[in-house]
């Protein structure tokens, strides 16, 4: 039964920006081979850093804040002992303590999201295999999810043909099939 179908690679991807910025290195093009986690395209950084930075003070600076609540805490609840202040004045006070480790807290978990956006302008290949197509240049700018190029795995592939209903009988499961590609001699 000779039939034509579209043959494709089962496993292949697409490598999308995760965030905004100007492509500095493409370091692959079509056709090459790539291995999973090889660095194949980065973002420029410079914001990206800038903003770590800025969080990194922020954070330096809701530490220290927690540090005085504490200490303010802690004499407010010995002056409480000796029945200098009232228990609202403490209650203020323990108060402004869980503020500030909250606001740390914060600052922490919007360090981390920075430094997650900067490690995330080095952009790598999620598994092995070949570029199929290229999407992005260098010079150009991106926006999250804006893909940059495909990779194949040539090692398995698939092959989809349809089969008239008239010729269906003729078919069986674990049949050899003599395939030939369209550009490459031989079956």
């Amino acid at each position: 039964v000779p039939l034509t179908g579209t043959l494709r690679a089962t496993n292949q991807t697409l490598v999308r920006a995760k965030v905004a910025g100007e492509i500095r290195e493409l370091a692959v093009r079509e056709g090459m081979p790539v291995s999973a986690g090889q660095v194949i395209a980065r973002i420029d950084p410079i914001e990206f850093e800038w903003r770590v930075k800025e969080r990194e003070a922020q954070a330096r600076s809701a530490e220290a804040q927690v540090e005085q609540a504490r200490r303010t805490l802690e004499n407010n609840r010995a002056l409480l002992a000796k029945n200098f202040i009232s228990q609202s004045s403490f209650d203020t006070a323990q108060s402004g303590y869980e503020v500030a480790v909250a606001n740390r807290d914060a600052a922490v978990a919007q360090l981390t999201q920075a430094r997650k956006a900067l490690a995330d302008t080095v952009v790598v290949a999620p598994m092995a295999g070949i570029v199929a197509e290229r999407f992005a240049q260098v010079g150009e700018k991106v926006s999250p999810d804006n893909r940059i190029l495909s990779i194949v795995d040539l090692a398995k592939m698939e092959i989809e043909a349809p089969v008239p209903s008239s010729d269906i009988g003729a078919v069986q499961v674990g049949q050899v099939v003599a395939l030939r590609v369209e550009g490459v001699e031989g079956e």
